[in-house]
């Protein structure tokens, strides 16, 4: 057996770090999540560096982005802040499901209204694919929104998980005191305390007895004691305050998911994209169907059309020069032939493409990268 002894004894031998699958900057930039990476460095108020991101993942032939020590440092530490985004909106995803869409909902007046009208009896389910696709961009364009989201589903998910921890506790004291489930939850429906109490001692003597009772009684509470009775009382207390948490919790992210539909344009654009789905698929309503390409398609041929042709500006600017000398005049010259307005031009050039309504997010980011270049480039461009 081969040993590396110097390498096991070695002090400064470490184990490599382990970056979780999906979440490298190659990884990240190459893949879905690139558009994503980009949108995020925007909110982190990063735009120059997040135009660099976008113009490297849409490299433009002829141009070459280089990163600063100082950017490439950034970069790595808002990967990291970029991945932990990533597995909070993998994990909020994972408990967004149209079961706990419904539960919440049961707690919620107005919200369950909303998931009813919304689709009926797949209200849950359609108000849970909606948030999703609309959670992934939340996640990077509102991170106020996208925290507020994660913190109070997880605090629903948690008090949902000790909720149910403490059914199996109580139904196993149930059997062991040879009561049933449902007597027990019967008895602490009551709303008059007296009677819950004296209900709650009656099933103890499903184990305790009258014989322990009159024991315990003549001993006064020194031999004998009804544990079972303090076993019922400690789950009495323990429920009460687990049904408020679990009220509270579904009344905190029903009120947020309620607001976001309410309130952002986006995720109600979601909704009514995802109730009208169906007739979308059946043909039923070609003046939607023919509204617009996919997105992802459509930014795809926006990036292409951005892309900066050098030739061509050369060409125009030729041209442009050409025709500011023959209309400069000594009285009204024309100044390094108002380059500004010929860069103004080179950045009025359409990419957008299709019927579409108002450019997206990542469109525009797109757009900005290629302004940012064509004015690098254009101020260079030899009078």
């Amino acid at each position: 057996m081969n040993i590396k002894f110097s390498e096991a004894l070695s002090k400064n031998t470490r184990p490599p770090t382990v970056i979780k699958e999906g979440h490298s900057l190659g990884e990240i930039v190459n893949g879905a999540e690139g558009p994503f990476f980009t949108r995020f460095l925007i909110t982190k108020k990063s735009p120059n560096l997040a135009a660099k991101v976008a113009q490297a993942m849409h490299p433009t032939e002829g141009v070459t982005v280089d990163f600063t020590e100082k950017e490439f440092s950034s970069l790595m530490k808002f990967r990291k802040e970029f991945s932990g985004t990533m597995s909070t909106r993998e994990e909020v995803r994972e408990l967004l499901t149209a079961d706990n869409i419904t539960h919440i909902a049961s707690g919620h007046a107005e919200f369950s209204e909303m998931v009813s009208e919304s689709d009926g009896p797949n209200g849950a389910l359609t108000v849970t694919e909606s948030i999703k696709r609309r959670l992934d961009e939340l996640a990077v364009t509102d991170i106020k929104k996208f925290d507020a989201i994660s913190k109070a589903m997880r605090e629903y998910a948690k008090q949902k998980k000790e909720a149910e921890e403490l059914d199996n506790l109580v139904i196993e004291k149930c059997r062991q005191s040879k009561i049933e489930p449902a007597e027990l939850l019967k008895v602490l429906k009551l709303t008059d305390p007296k009677e819950k109490e004296e209900q709650l001692e009656k099933l103890s003597f499903r184990t305790y007895g009258w014989f322990k009772w009159f024991v315990n009684g003549i001993s006064n509470g020194s031999l004998a004691k009804n544990h079972t009775y303090e076993s019922l009382t400690v789950a009495r207390d323990a429920l009460g305050l687990q049904a408020k948490g679990l009220d509270d919790a579904k009344t905190g992210i029903g009120t947020i998911l309620l607001m976001t539909i309410k309130k952002d344009k986006l995720t109600r654009s979601s909704l009514t994209k995802t109730i009208f789905a169906k007739k979308l698929e059946d043909g039923e309503s070609p003046e939607l169907e023919s509204e617009a390409e996919p997105q992802g398609l459509r930014e795809a041929k926006v990036a292409e059309n951005a892309r900066i042709n050098k030739a061509q500006i050369q060409v125009d600017w030729n041209k442009w020069k050409k025709d500011s000398a023959n209309i400069s005049t000594p009285a009204t010259p024309v100044i390094d032939f108002n380059r500004e307005g010929f860069i103004k031009k080179q950045k009025e050039r359409p990419v957008g493409v299709g019927p579409q309504k108002e450019p997206s997010f990542f469109e525009k980011l797109i757009i900005s990268v290629r302004d940012a270049f064509t004015q690098q480039y254009c101020a260079e461009l030899p009078a």
